[in-house]
């Protein structure tokens, strides 16, 4: 599965999690990005005979002090993808907040 992200985007597999990091500061090929993504891992789940659980699918947007965050509608086929404010990663809460 790692090898199908781009330069845009990163896929990091740890047991049976994954997380999918996406790196676009312009919101329309940021937002494009995404879509391709769900599209190209989607396909990798059907081809290896798994299915993509979007109930377990979140969305946690990073911004920088001198941007604020938007507000996403993520989508695909017809199932949305939840925001949320922090994730617990590997026993680390990471947050959308910045300093």
């Amino acid at each position: 599965m790692p090898l199908i992200a781009n330069n845009e985007s990163k896929i990091v597999l740890i047991a049976d999690d994954s997380s999918k990091i996406i790196t676009n500061p312009l919101s329309f090929c940021f937002y494009k990005e995404i879509n391709k993504l769900f599209t190209d891992i989607n396909d990798w789940f059907n081809a290896n005979l798994l299915s993509f659980n979007f109930d377990k699918s979140y969305f946690l947007q990073f911004s920088t002090e001198n941007t604020s965050l938007t507000n996403w509608n993520i989508t695909y086929d017809d199932k949305g993808v939840s925001i949320i404010p922090n994730m617990n990663f590997l026993g680390i809460i990471i947050d959308n907040t910045h300093l």
